[in-house]
């Protein structure tokens, strides 16, 4: 419905509907209330001649023909209050339906309205009310414990053109389990394992806390074809092991590919699955080392053997291998000196 407030005659001037409508509002009401309060100062008395009625006003008769006095019960005079009763509900509706359309027709742009500036005023600008407010999901913040220039220091791999990012990222993440175990800890294996724990973890922890200051895997060209190679042959053969399908130990396969070496490791690892991370999870997985009682692959990485490696090649891809869908090799050599 219309509210009052919002009536405004340069808005219904060119409306004739509206204005029958709003007419037959004034007379209506008005005739009730002079009734009511019995001030009939311009009708100064109805009388019926020549069975017509005929009042007077300013003087003058008018007729109304037609009209002839009869005397209404009390039936016909609820009959009569229910019929304009039903008129004006007819008249509310078409003021909402047709009405609403007309003022849109003719609207005086210079209007404005001050109950829908107050609206304005309390809600805020392009917003819904139906709607809630939206709230962004914040990121956890990532806290880097390692320095620019330690990740600098320790990303050896990061100008070579024959590895690919991931395997670049399991170096530097060696290499930072290297530099400091505790700090690559807090950083890497924790948020990693999200509070798993087992005998082979509550040791790592315990390697990582006394590992400090090692030096730098350096990447080496020869070491990763032949890392790059031995994938290929457990793809091709699928059989995940260290020895080549011809019977090729790791040393003798890693001296065809790289000159005076004086000694030689390898580490490989197979999953199932992936956190889209794969050098992290390749890298904690040789770490933890479950199911390796003597922790091979972990010493390697972390200089607890005899012989200290500094040489490294990577190759990580994709499989199937014995029913792994991911493969993982690392070749280690430390070269005699000349």
């Amino acid at each position: 419905m219309i509210s009052l407030d919002t009536y405004h005659p340069k808005r219904t001037r060119n409306n004739p509907i509206i204005n029958c409508f709003i007419g037959y509002y004034i007379f209506f009401f008005k005739a009730i209330r002079e009734k009511k309060r019995r001030k009939l100062s311009s009708v100064k008395k109805i009388f019926y001649l020549n069975g017509n009625a005929t009042f007077s006003h300013g003087g003058n008769l008018f007729s109304l023909p037609g009209t002839k006095k009869q005397s209404r019960t009390t039936s016909q005079k609820a009959k009569a209050m229910k019929k304009h009763i039903l008129l004006l509900s007819l008249t509310c509706l078409l003021f909402q339906g047709i009405g609403v359309s007309c003022f849109e027709e003719d609207w005086d742009d210079d209007y404005t309205n001050p109950q829908e500036n107050k609206d304005k005023e309390r809600l805020p600008e392009n917003k819904d009310m139906d709607e809630e407010p939206s709230k962004e999901k914040e990121e956890p913040k990532v806290i880097h414990l390692f320095t620019d220039e330690e990740m600098k220091y320790a990303n050896t791999a990061a100008d070579v053109d024959y590895m690919s990012a991931d395997e670049k990222r399991m170096i530097l993440l060696c290499n930072l389990a290297r530099l400091d175990g505790d700090r690559f800890a807090q950083e890497y294996l924790t948020p990693y394992l999200k509070g798993e724990t087992n005998k082979n973890i509550q040791s790592l922890y315990e390697d990582l806390k006394n590992t400090r200051d090692l030096p730098m895997f350096a990447p080496l060209k020869e070491l990763q074809q032949a890392a790059a190679y031995h994938m290929q042959e457990m793809i091709e053969s699928q059989k995940f092991e260290h020895n080549s399908p011809n019977g090729d130990s790791p040393a003798t396969r890693i001296k065809k590919f790289v000159q005076n070496v004086r000694a030689t490791s390898e580490n490989i690892g197979a999953r199932s699955s992936t956190t889209k991370d794969l050098a992290l999870d390749f890298t904690i997985q040789l770490l933890v080392d479950n199911g390796v009682e003597s922790l091979g692959h972990r010493k390697v990485i972390l200089g607890q053997g005899d012989i200290k490696y500094d040489k490294i090649g990577v190759a990580l891809g994709k499989g199937p291998v014995s029913g792994y869908n991911y493969v993982c090799v690392q070749d280690f050599v430390v070269l005699a000196k000349r």
